[in-house]
């Protein structure tokens, strides 16, 4: 009798959330949200995943919308996940969109709008087979993930390119119906440097109709994929990806994306290689903005919390956002191996954060990975101190790693924080410079946050022996020091 009981309580629950629920299916086991991060794989069925969007759906269930493909540049279609909040529960994927072609499609973007409708934008390769050329399609769909068949974009009004992308979540504007979603494009074929421009596409009416409303970047510069918030009063942030540099440079406006006005790149904490921080997502709840990028030199996820619209954030020359922390660490394999594309959701006036993102693990495989997390529990207890070596001394500059950590451990590591010193007691701290990119001066080395595994110091004095010492915190508290000397050269 027991077991007849146990059957039926399946077949109910299933049933009752909206969808039959197959416990052969289950792709992972339920937790606790305070147990860290909790970092786990949810397919891990050899196809390549990626580039999509986090978002509520139903009452309890979120549904990533994302590309699903055979390797990270081929046979691409949109899919879609749903997860049960409630269950930690992910279904298995399905096929938006059932092309019967070869040809690619791209980054999946869009989300619910307030009359839960959803909207998908994504591109795919042109079918005239010139190289590089695109084509973008919009699909729209009810809250149940039942989706009318794609239409062409409507390019009517709006600046034309080779190729182009939509990337990230649409921003709600202050009105019903009213939307931001970032379009970047370029042209491969127009010489030795490609043309780029990223524009404003804003809509009034859930995407029925749509224009270009303004331009935040048309010029040679490889910026990219562009994350888009609406932070209240006709204010809009924009956060540009550049390519080579790998930055984050802000794009503001203050009239509802009409004009853009560009700073300098933000200050995510240099991690060795000019910058690091690239592919973020933007998330605007309770009143405040949250920032989680791709740190491609790490290979790590970090999150910039509860930043407000104010002097130091908005209008500003150099926008100064919260620290970062470390959110997972990701290093993958193949020749991508930190792929990345963070998004994030968070159930309003609630400690819930749910984030996902993709992690390569060949050229022809990336699985899905998420985590459940209320960003501020550290059941772990403090961090241990860590381990330290150094390399490439030269006369005025050498590189600091932070080694022998599991990914485990660095889940319960929110940051380092690192001093400097010609002083073997730290009496004194020494100014230098912790990042190798000219937009940022030399700063006092002292209680500098560190979020990632390694770092370079420089603008040093040639022959000088060095103290540095680093410990590992988190939101319990902070590790004891471990420090290590060094001569320059």
């Amino acid at each position: 009798m027991k077991r007849y009981l146990i059957i039926v309580f399946i077949l109910f629950y299933g049933v009752a959330n909206g969808q039959f629920w197959n416990p052969f299916l289950t792709r992972t086991t339920s937790v606790k949200v305070s147990d860290v991060k909790n970092v786990r794989a949810i397919n891990t069925d050899a196809s390549y995943e990626a580039f999509g969007v986090l978002d509520s759906a139903r009452t309890n269930k979120l549904t990533y919308w994302y590309r699903r493909g055979v390797s990270h540049i081929a046979g691409g279609n949109p899919y879609y996940m749903e997860y049960n909040i409630v269950a930690d529960h992910w279904y298995p994927p399905v096929q938006v969109s059932n092309y019967e072609d070869s040809l690619d499609s791209r980054d999946v973007a869009g989300g619910r709008m307030d009359n839960d409708s959803i909207v998908l934008f994504y591109s795919r390769q042109h079918t005239g087979g010139v190289a590089g050329t695109r084509d973008i399609f919009i699909q729209k769909g009810d809250s149940n993930n039942h989706f009318s068949a794609p239409v062409a974009f409507n390019w009517t009004g709006i600046t034309h390119l080779q190729g182009g992308f939509f990337y990230g979540h649409i921003a709600h504007g202050a009105n019903p119906g009213e939307y931001y979603i970032a379009l970047y494009q370029n042209n491969i074929d127009t010489g030795t440097v490609p043309k780029y421009h990223i524009a404003c596409i804003k809509t009034t009416d859930y995407f029925n109709h749509y224009t270009e409303s303004g331009v935040l970047f048309d010029g040679t510069t490889q910026f990219s994929e562009t994350a888009i918030s609406y932070v209240g009063g006709g204010n809009l942030i924009a956060l540009m990806r550049d390519n080579q540099s790998g930055s984050l440079t802000p794009v503001e406006s203050t009239n509802s994306g009409v004009t853009w006005s560009r700073r300098n790149v933000v200050d995510f904490l240099y991690h060795y290689i000019v910058g690091g921080a690239e592919m973020a997502n933007i998330l605007t709840h309770d009143g405040v903005f949250d920032v989680i990028y791709q740190c491609r030199d790490a290979q790590m996820v970090h999150i910039s919390k509860a930043n407000t619209v104010n002097a130091s954030t908005f209008g500003t020359p150099f926008p100064v956002y919260n620290l970062p922390e470390v959110y997972s660490h990701h290093v993958g394999a193949g020749g991508n191996p930190s792929l990345g594309y963070p998004s994030i959701w968070k159930k309003q006036n609630s400690s819930l954060y749910i984030t996902i993102y993709g992690k390569q693990l060949t050229d022809f495989n990336a699985d899905l990975y998420y985590s459940r997390d209320d960003l501020s529990t550290d059941p772990g207890g403090v961090p241990s101190a860590p381990s330290l070596s150094t390399n490439t001394v030269t006369t005025t500059s050498f590189i600091v790693n932070i080694n022998g950590l599991t990914d485990k451990q660095i889940e319960n590591i929110r940051y380092w924080q690192m001093d400097l010193s010609t002083d073997p007691v730290f009496g004194s701290f020494v100014t230098a410079k912790y990042r190798n990119t000219g937009a940022f001066a030399s700063s006092l080395i002292h209680d500098i946050r560190l979020v990632g595994l390694y770092d370079t110091y420089s603008a040093l004095t040639t022959a000088t022996t060095y103290y540095l010492r680093i410990k590992a915190c988190n939101n319990v508290g902070c590790s004891a020091y471990t420090t290590v000397n060094i001569t320059t050269l």
